[in-house]
């Protein structure tokens, strides 16, 4: 909810610290009760979702195209707040109801990203609770406290607890124009999707310029697809196709138009409402609608489960420019995993950080890989794949990931010093958040 428009109200900020207060008080109680080892199981809140209440916009600045958001504050909601000064945050997670503090603690990539980086890229502040209660604003800018800025994106909460988040904000207009182009393979399509500017032949292949706000692929098969370049424009009153998600998925929305490129179009634009377009993927009905389902057959006993072959779940995986068409041949190609979108990602080194959620040493733009399988399906093929192309795997995938697979992919050493540093035993590390059943051992 939207607690206060533009401007400084001391009131929200008052409440809000109010509730720190309160929080950091249960927390130090805790642990002076602590004897032994630290316990998490102790711990009074082991995640931002403990504390529902903290579900507010504190202040949109226009001054500096910032945002406060408290954590629990869903994706769309802080969407719709800033639109309405003509801004949104410079990375959407995909999902309505994703809360800022899960879309720090997990590694958010969306199309905007081959600009502004993964979504923890533009929280340029942390107000965190460590487990001792301790009070700390961790910043970019500070050099004592931007390691846990940086430590804390994609650790799922295992680090403190997040109690307040600064978002950077980026110039946005009520619709986008997508230009749609039509590939006949997956290098087509990655040749196209590189940024204009570094030899002649990107130049001449590319269609991202600087007019470009947003882009991504769509493969339907390893040699049929789609390129989706958007830009911001603020009226849709012109002799294009209009869209909405309504009734149909953007996903087929962006089929048919493809299936029209088929006889003889090279190209074509349509519109989408800001906010449709923002979350043209969200799958959380459809998600909803399979919990039902399981909930339901659950009910009726065992003989009326699911195949967990027949589980799909979404998963996210990334991957550098030079081993994406190999990885996509061998593995999406074998297994029959379409379609699969495909998002150029600027890494958090190009912007002076360094995130745990990118599990690689990334220096350059990488391209993550969005799709639905089985469990079954990516459970050890596509681990493999991902090692020998110098991949990683995001830990908050709702795939299956063991503790093995976790250290693979991700610098154990540095998350045990930061463990170890900002007194985090007490909240539940990695291992514990994936369902480890024992301890992880960091340096």
């Amino acid at each position: 909810m939207l607690a206060t428009i533009f401007g400084y109200d001391p009131k929200p900020w008052e409440q809000h610290q109010k509730a720190v207060a309160v929080i950091r008080k249960s927390i130090e109680k805790t642990n002076r009760c602590r004897t032994g080892s630290l316990s998490a199981q102790r711990a009074p809140y082991n995640s931002p979702s403990d504390i529902p209440n903290l579900n507010k916009i504190l202040q949109i600045d226009l001054d500096v195209s910032t945002v406060w958001a408290e954590p629990n504050v869903k994706m769309e909601t802080l969407v719709r707040a800033t639109i309405a000064y003509g801004l949104v945050p410079a990375v959407v997670a995909a999902s309505k109801s994703i809360t800022v503090a899960d879309a720090f603690a997990a590694t958010t990539t969306e199309s905007s990203s081959f600009k502004f980086g993964t979504f923890d890229c533009a929280v340029l502040s942390l107000e965190t609770v460590l487990s001792d209660g301790q009070y700390v604003m961790a910043t970019s800018s500070d050099s004592c406290t931007s390691d846990l800025l940086c430590g804390s994106a994609g650790a799922m909460h295992s680090l403190g607890l997040t109690t307040l988040l600064e978002i950077a904000l980026v110039s946005a207009s009520e619709y986008v124009e997508i230009t749609c182009w039509p590939v006949s393979s997956i290098s087509g399509a990655m040749h196209k999707m590189q940024q204009v500017g570094e030899t002649l032949s990107v130049r001449e292949i590319s269609v991202v310029d600087s007019a470009t706000d947003f882009v991504e692929s769509i493969m339907f098969d390893s040699s049929s697809g789609v390129v989706l370049t958007g830009r911001f424009t603020p009226i849709a009153d012109f002799a294009f196709v209009s869209i909405s998600t309504e009734g149909q998925s953007f996903l087929q929305r962006i089929r048919s138009v493809w299936q029209g490129s088929l006889h003889g179009w090279e190209r074509c634009a349509v519109i989408v409402h800001i906010i449709d377009y923002l979350f043209r993927h969200d799958d959380s009905r459809a998600t909803d609608r399979a919990h039902k389902k399981r909930r339901s057959c659950s009910r009726k006993g065992s003989s009326g489960l699911p195949d967990p072959a027949q589980a799909r779940v979404l998963q996210d995986i990334g991957l550098p420019f030079e081993t994406v068409e190999e990885h996509m041949h061998s593995f999406h190609g074998s297994q029959g995993i379409w379609p699969v979108c495909i998002y150029p990602v600027k890494p958090p080194y190009a912007f002076g950080r360094r995130s745990f959620g990118i599990g690689a040493a990334f220096e350059h733009v990488f391209f993550n890989l969005r799709f639905y399988s089985s469990h079954t399906a990516c459970s050890g093929i596509m681990e493999r794949s991902l090692r020998d192309m110098h991949g990683f795997r995001y830990l908050q995938c709702r795939a299956p990931c063991s503790e093995v697979t976790a250290w693979v992919f991700h610098d154990d050493r540095w998350y045990g010093k930061l463990r170890s540093r900002w007194k985090a035993q007490g909240f539940p590390d990695i291992g514990s958040r994936l369902g480890s059943p024992q301890p992880l051992t960091y340096v």
